[in-house]
């Protein structure tokens, strides 16, 4: 069927797109390498995509929320954002928009192309993401794991480029009513219970409260609110696949090791800076 008349040759109870024309609505084609797409012209209200952004985000909490620590030169540094439900949740209310997603495979990686198409400016934007196909999940089932590394890498495309495409001013909105609702979760459970409650989500990932005290470098009696909130976005990287658990908590002796690489980098670092100031007296 020709696609230019699909919309004539609809009978009119199943078309929708006959009743919006009937409603006086303007519809406008898009049609690209990736997709064909129908768009309603709509002008798009801001303050009303903020309303329901923010809406969304206090109703999700914890589920648009992520975080952790990655090593950095200078100690460990906070990670946090948007998870994918809050990327589409914001695709959705921005709308006119389409997020087509593609990929190549190699033998031990897959490479996602994701678009941001923006129907009513114009706007596009694309961003690739390689996602290795072998990564430790924690399963016994190899094939099962290689289909859940395959959403993972999908999903996480899919959010980085609507993610980047969208305005700041947006998305960061959206974080911050995501972790105050974090937040005030947290402080209705009590410190106690939000504590046990997350030594025991981890102890099902196989990670032991030893761990998470090198992790967040405190032991358990002295977690308060605010280590709460980083173990609860880790909870929702494992929750959602964007992390594995020993991506997020390594063991206990990888970790050890990694200290001491570091004291011995710095020690390296001292003596040829001390070497070469001894030098520079001498001249």
């Amino acid at each position: 069927m020709n696609t230019e008349n699909a919309l004539e040759i609809l009978p009119k109870e199943l078309s929708p797109a006959s009743e919006l024309i009937a409603g006086g609505n303007a519809l406008r084609k898009i049609q690209t390498e990736f997709t064909t797409a129908v768009a309603v012209q709509k002008p798009r209200d801001r303050r009303a995509v903020i309303n329901a952004c923010e809406e969304e985000a206090a109703i999700a909490g914890d589920e648009f929320y992520y975080s952790w620590t990655v090593k950095s030169k200078d100690g460990p540094k906070l990670v946090e954002g948007l998870s994918i439900q809050a990327g589409l949740a914001a695709a959705r209310n921005w709308g006119n928009c389409a997020i087509p997603c593609f990929y190549e495979e190699s033998a031990n990686s897959y490479t996602f192309t994701a678009t941001f198409l923006d129907m009513e400016t114009g706007f596009n934007l694309q961003r690739t993401y390689k996602q290795r196909k072998k990564p430790n999940i924690g399963m016994k089932d190899q094939d099962r794991a290689e289909d859940i590394v395959f959403q993972i890498g999908q999903s996480k495309a899919i959010r980085n480029v609507i993610l980047n495409a969208l305005p700041s001013w947006l998305t960061s909105k959206m974080l911050a009513k995501a972790k105050e609702e974090v937040i005030t979760k947290i402080k209705k459970m009590g410190v106690p219970v939000a504590k046990e409650k997350a030594v025991s989500f981890f102890k099902k990932y196989g990670v032991g409260v030893d761990r998470i005290e090198t992790k967040i470098n405190k032991k358990y009696i002295g977690w308060n609110e605010e280590d709460l909130v980083l173990l609860q976005g880790a909870m929702n990287s494992l929750l959602t696949g964007q992390e594995s658990a020993d991506s997020l908590f390594p063991a206990v002796m990888e970790s050890i090791v990694d200290k001491i690489k570091n004291s011995a980098n710095g020690i390296v670092e001292s003596t040829t800076a001390l070497s070469a100031e001894g030098k520079g007296e001498d001249r």
